[in-house]
């Protein structure tokens, strides 16, 4: 994950900003805090933190069944579309991150399908890049 962090000082126009963990570095599911220190050209020290959150598998797949049902998309589709979603929930759930993988891959390719038919190019694009990003977490294939 990368991160933009910046200071401002009243005489110092360039503090040097350091973060641990660092912009870029990768972080685990759950929350982790990134502590930054900001110090001037005097050694004056301004320290401050915010947490990243990252969101497992599951917890993105609840995310796109909400997006799924708030979407507005035709009653079938979105039916469809939710019932390819509880079954790779489920498929998390059990630990079978493989058929979940593939529960997900089905989704894709019925949103693709409907494409600038019964789903809008632009939410085409959102649920697909959402299925993708819990596919990248899965790991497979």
């Amino acid at each position: 994950m990368t991160f933009t962090v910046t200071a401002t000082d009243d005489i110092d126009p360039r503090p040097v900003v350091d973060c641990s963990p660092a912009s870029g570095s990768l972080f685990p599911i759950g929350t982790t805090q990134v502590s930054c220190t900001a110090t001037d050209a005097a050694d004056n020290e301004a320290t401050a933190e915010f947490d990243v959150i990252v969101l497992g598998a599951d917890q993105q797949a609840d995310l796109l069944l909400d997006e799924v049902a708030s979407s507005g998309l035709p009653n079938g589709v979105a039916n469809r579309l939710s019932a390819m979603l509880a079954q790779a929930e489920a498929a998390i759930a059990a630990g079978n991150d493989e058929a979940a993988w593939r529960y997900l891959n089905a989704f894709i390719h019925s949103v693709e399908a409907q494409a600038g038919k019964k789903i809008t190019l632009e939410q085409a694009s959102e649920l697909t890049d959402a299925a993708l990003q819990i596919q990248a977490v899965l790991g497979f294939p």
